[in-house]
């Protein structure tokens, strides 16, 4: 399967849509929390694959006892406090325009001197991915963790 930012994006969302729409043990619908963010691991060498996660936060009222995803492909995880770099750029997000704006940011720290993980970064996309029309005004973000 063709696994790129774009692919990984659509369906991890999908699997955390049907979490969010009852597929845990609780059966509860959870309402949106956004950003919706994807980890992406750049694999190593031209022939290498990424990696790709998709992250979404769970509304404080359910934090304390997140129910269990019935799909084994679905896990709650705890995040630490982190602090970003953020670069935030709008229109349709593409796996082009994420890796144009990931090398931005990265050269930007680069050139101020900042240290920052480059093992791995983040995407946040703050609209719906059925939200795509021509010129929209849609808000994304890539995140390079300070180091």
């Amino acid at each position: 399967e063709d696994l790129s930012w774009d692919n990984a994006g659509k369906i991890g969302f999908q699997l955390v849509a049907d979490y969010i729409s009852g597929a845990n043990s609780a059966k509860a619908k959870i309402p949106m929390a956004l950003p919706v963010a994807v980890k992406i691991s750049p694999g190593q060498g031209p022939a290498c694959d990424s990696s790709f996660t998709v992250l979404f936060f769970i509304p404080f009222s359910y934090q304390a006892n997140p129910p269990t995803p019935t799909n084994p492909n679905v896990t709650i995880v705890a995040l630490p406090s982190l602090t970003a770099y953020v670069i935030e750029y709008s229109g349709d997000p593409t796996d082009d325009t994420v890796v144009q704006n990931a090398d931005q940011l990265a050269n930007d720290l680069q050139r101020d001197k900042a240290n920052f993980v480059s093992d791995f970064f983040f995407t946040g996309t703050y609209d719906s991915p059925y939200f795509r029309y021509p010129d929209a005004d849609r808000h994304n973000e890539v995140w390079l963790l300070a180091a």
